[in-house]
């Protein structure tokens, strides 16, 4: 025989943690079936007892790497347990994502520096970049990013992968390789301090803090799964008082056994499910069955466990104890309908189980493919790590909290709340709306609706029944006292008041004894109903509770009292059939009474007569037909149908547990909410399904970028600017969000619906501005410079026509840069200088790299004096502010000895300048070729290279005809090296590296 047993489950953070878990248990021998509930952290588990025991569950569980222990739905201590963990999660959450932007921040001051070179603050603070952003990026990648770390491990034993492997994969080659870097610079300087490049410790540990953004944000929208269970547990009454051989003793309710005599006393709760065998009394139901008014017992009726007793004492048989009383049974109901996925779940967890594998193919796919296209080590690392970098997840985990966020603070606006994204995307599907009658949509309070008087006035009527009812403490007694003080009416004393249990009562007024109360009343006195009895059928026919008031002879008029339609019943039932909704009502009522009700609201499909618990089973035949079920509701007998229907909407005018339960509760009780809370629902799932776009979208265009398939055309994305770009997509996804601040359910929201097609325009034009960016440092390299991370000066001109004009005079080389007759201003810094002016005679014999300064006239000014007479070639080199590049050469001549005209190649690759020795390395694959060059002293020994011009060298490369190329080193490895296309025969390089402070110039040729 099968048992089931609950387990409460710790350490689960994404759907992948319970798909593992529930692949575990299912591998257990001896389980024959498993599923485990991500949102109420619980696993249901059905086994054979025979061949395994609970503890063996647990430790399966742990296996898996997770913690668990054994769940009672029915115990205080399991509820608190529940509590504590949803308390503990958002509070981890919190507290993990403020530590990780606390500890990310500084270093994104650094990566922001590294884009404004001539600052005194990068001067003061880019030195200890290097040791402080590995003390920062470690804790965030190490104790923050820990869970990723795990759930990266745990799938990986189960041979699958999650989101937490994208992130953690991609998170540690960033580390690691900016660890690597690190590493290499204190090897080669012998210092941990000084400004290293090609640092990526920003990247990672600002992806696991935007996760860690996204993670609390989803464990707020989540809210409190349990809630409803606690809430329905307290409702228990702690002990019973029963009678054991001839004395009342009062012990535990969960020690209360079948046929046990329980004794109620006044005010006090009822403990279990049983059947009245003496005494008479007025039970409130409402917390059971929504309905207002209480339910007369006497011997024979059934009471239920935890409904109130009124004025008189009671005696019952227990009958349903424990677990199989009605509200134990609720319990079940909503804990079971509370453990279904929610689809968007089920949608993430399809394109995770795609998504992530296939990035991560694509990664190794790029590595290896630059690898066999002879690239370098580390441009292929770069273009794999930009490739995991840019497909985080980052935007993917802020889709859907952010737009249920935004919708929960908007529905709180219009008094309604949202729990969370299964509701939001149940609204959007949801063809048929179920309401439950009493409270929501009548007032659920009792109201006079008719006084109809046979003898004298309708006022003397009141008068005389709301005397009588002044002793009274019944609800219906109450209504009627009450509508007569708000008429102004003056009520007499009643004497001789007495009340009759299940009947009416009678008393005297102003000294003439009345009866007020039901037929069975008027019997008892025997009196004749005549021709009252017509009149009588007709007001309950139109759902009122008639009460007829008497004297001793016959029947004086009829009070009539009946729960009222809300004013807003009718006009929300109209908005929501022209909405294309179906609409029923469902109520414990006679067929009668709630077809009378239906018609007055416009409803024409009513489910009549169903009992508390058989009102799941209604919803649940609906949705065998294919249906699309929300539940409208507000009492406790309204949670099963609530939790079990697509969508539960609650009244905020109901019992704590339908509210709970509920995932919409309409604060105001207008039933106009509904329609308000279907049309935000649907436009906030509409928003979350755009953000998935996006998220998606960005990786579809970035992971091709970041790859580098497009770097022949001038688009690359560095790991930087790919972690950026990622961090914009989050920035789109928070924004598209925050436009559903506009909704409003009668006015179309235009900004909205427009806003999407201008950021995916807009954030398109961010990737390839950020690609363009990425063409190495801030003068954009030629399509292969980006190789090895080399920097060069071919980025494809600007569409601008620009000319020089040359003022210069002996010993000055003085020139304007002119733009249709104006003189040109819009200069940008290319590595710290607005304009580089390199100056070679036309032989290659003579080279000088100045650096102009500009007048107030826009004027370019230097000090030059040519070494000897000859043709020059002056090359002035720059950029615009938005990084386009220019190369503008004109020519000077400079009399004397001409000498020998004509390029002299030469074939040295060693040469000894300045006390150093530098050797060059050419290596050509088709049109890319790779300059390295190898530096030592004249004892051999490596010496170290300092920055110049933001960079560890500066090379121009020359043909004979002029052509002009402006590379720099990379930042990577012991030896510089410059990567470049060269499309002629012929180049002299001219290559310039600062040693000791001093500046060494050395040239080699290179020919095919």
């Amino acid at each position: 025989m099968s048992s089931q047993s609950t387990l409460s489950i710790t350490g689960m953070h994404c759907a992948s943690c319970s798909a593992l878990i529930t692949r575990k248990l299912k591998k257990t021998k001896g389980v024959e079936d498993a599923s485990v509930n991500l949102a109420t952290a619980k696993a249901r588990v059905k086994y054979d007892p025979a061949q395994i025991h609970e503890h063996d569950l647990i430790n399966a569980v742990k296996g898996a790497g997770y913690g668990a222990e054994v769940h009672d739905p029915h115990s205080h201590h399991g509820v608190d347990l529940d509590r504590k963990r949803q308390e503990d999660e958002n509070n981890n959450y919190r507290t993990r994502f403020l530590i990780g932007l606390a500890l990310s921040l500084p270093m994104l001051g650094f990566m922001v520096l590294t884009f404004f070179p001539n600052t005194a603050l990068h001067e003061a603070l880019m030195h200890y970049m290097g040791i402080v952003s590995l003390i920062l990026a470690t804790p965030v990648q190490f104790w923050l990013g820990s869970g990723f770390m795990k759930g990266f491990w745990s799938s990986l034993r189960m041979f699958r992968f999650s989101m937490d492997s994208l992130i953690a994969i991609g998170t540690l080659t960033a580390y690691l390789y900016s660890v690597y870097n690190l590493v290499v610079h204190v090897i080669m300087t012998g210092s941990i301090f000084g400004e290293v490049h090609d640092l990526y410790f920003e990247v990672a540990a600002f992806l696991i803090t935007f996760v860690l953004l996204g993670k609390w944000m989803e464990a707020r929208a989540k809210g409190k799964t349990s809630a409803a269970i606690q809430k329905l547990m307290g409702l228990q009454a702690k002990t019973a008082r029963v009678l054991r051989n001839g004395q009342t003793v009062d012990i535990p309710i969960e020690e209360v056994q079948v046929d046990d005599i329980v004794v109620v006393r006044p005010g006090e709760k009822i403990p279990v499910d049983g059947t009245v065998i003496k005494g008479l009394s007025s039970v409130d139901e409402s917390m059971l069955t929504g309905e207002s008014i209480p339910t007369e017992k006497k011997e024979g009726d059934h009471v239920f466990g935890a409904t109130m007793n009124g004025n008189g004492s009671i005696e019952f048989r227990a009958e349903k104890v424990g677990s199989e009383t009605a509200l134990a049974r609720i319990i079940r109901f909503v804990e079971d309908a509370q453990g279904s996925k929610a689809p968007i779940q089920d949608f993430a967890d399809w394109v995770s189980s795609w998504f992530v594998p296939t990035v991560i193919i694509i990664a190794i796919v790029t590595l290896i493919g630059w690898l066999i296209a002879e690239a370098t080590v580390t441009f292929s690392l770069l273009a794999a790590v930009s490739v995991l970098v840019i497909a985080c997840p980052c935007a993917l985990g802020l889709a859907t909290p952010t737009g249920i966020m935004v919708a929960t603070g908007k529905g709180a606006e219009h008094g309604i709340l949202i729990r969370g994204g299964e509701p939001l995307e149940a609204a959007n599907k949801i063809n048929v709306i179920v309401f439950d009658k009493t409270g929501t949509l009548t007032n659920g309070k009792p109201e006079v609706t008719d006084i109809l008087a046979f003898e004298g006035t309708n006022e003397e009527l009141l008068m005389i029944a709301a005397s009588l009812e002044q002793g009274s403490e019944h609800s219906l007694a109450e209504s009627i006292v009450q509508y007569a003080k708000a008429k102004g009416l003056a009520l007499s004393m009643n004497g001789n008041f007495k009340a009759i249990p299940g009947h009416g009562v009678e008393g005297s007024v102003d000294g003439k004894t009345y009866y007020l109360g039901n037929r069975k009343l008027m019997e008892m006195q025997k009196i004749a109903l005549g021709d009252v009895e017509q009149k009588l059928v007709r007001l309950e026919e139109e759902g009122k509770t008639a009460m007829l008031l008497a004297d001793s002879e016959k029947i004086l008029g009829i009070v009539a009292v009946a729960d009222t339609v809300k004013e807003t019943s009718k006009q929300a039932i109209d908005e929501l059939l022209k909405m294309g909704i179906d609409v029923y009502m469902i109520t414990g009522d006679n067929n009668r009474t709630a077809q009378a009700i239906a018609r007055s609201v416009g409803i024409t499909n009513v489910l009549a007569e169903v009992l508390p618990e058989q009102k799941a089973n209604e919803v649940k035949k609906l949705q065998q037909q294919g249906k699309k079920v929300a539940m409208v509701g507000d009492g406790i007998n309204d949670s099963p149908a609530l939790a079990q229907a697509d969508l539960g909407i609650a009244m905020g005018s109901g019992t704590d547990i339908a509210m709970e339960t509920g995932g919409i509760v309409l604060v105001r009780n207008d039933l106009r909410d509904v329609v308000t809370a279907i049309k935000l629902s649907r436009a906030t799932v509409n928003k979350i399904k755009q953000n998935l776009f996006f998220a998606l979208f960005y990786n579809v265009i970035g992971i091709p970028i970041a790859a580098r398939l497009f770097m022949h055309w001038d688009i690359v994305l560095r790991p930087e600017l790919a972690g950026l770009a990622m961090a914009f997509s989050s920035v789109s996804v928070v924004t598209n969000s925050l436009l559903l601040k506009g909704f409003h359910p009668n006015k179309k929201n235009w900004i909205s619906d427009i806003a999407p097609w201008v950021m995916v325009i807009g954030f398109t034009a961010v990737f390839f501005l950020f690609a363009k960016i990425s063409s190495p440092t801030e003068v954009i390299s030629s399509p292969v410079s980006e190789h090895s991370g080399g920097h060069m000066e071919d980025q494809p001109e600007s569409t601008r026509m620009l000319e020089v004009h040359d003022e210069s005079t002996d010993g000055t080389i003085a020139f304007a840069v002119i733009e249709d007759g104006n003189v040109f201003s819009d200069y940008g810094i290319s590595h710290t200088k607005e304009m580089h002016l390199i100056v070679v005679r036309d032989d290659l014999q003579h080279f000088s790299h100045l650096h102009p300064d500009r007048d107030a006239q826009g004027v370019w000014h230097v000090s030059y004096t040519a070494p000897a007479a000859g043709a020059y070639w002056l090359y002035a080199d720059f950029i615009e502010e938005n990084g386009a590049s220019h190369t503008i050469r004109f020519e000077r001549k400079y009399e004397g000895d001409l000498g020998t005209s004509g390029i002299k190649p030469n074939s040295e690759t060693v040469k000894i300048v300045d006390g150093y020795r530098i050797a060059q390395e050419t290596n050509k694959t088709d049109k890319i070729v790779s300059f390295t060059y190898k530096i030592t002293d004249l004892a051999g020994k490596p010496v170290r290279l300092e920055e110049y011009l933001g960079a560890r060298g500066h090379s121009v490369l020359l043909s004979p005809t002029g052509e002009f190329i402006h590379a720099h080193a990379s930042e990577d490895g012991a030896d510089p090296v410059f990567n470049t296309s060269v499309l002629g025969d012929f180049y002299r390089a001219f290559t310039q590296f600062q040693i000791n402070g001093k500046i060494v110039t050395v040239d080699f040729d290179w020919q095919p």
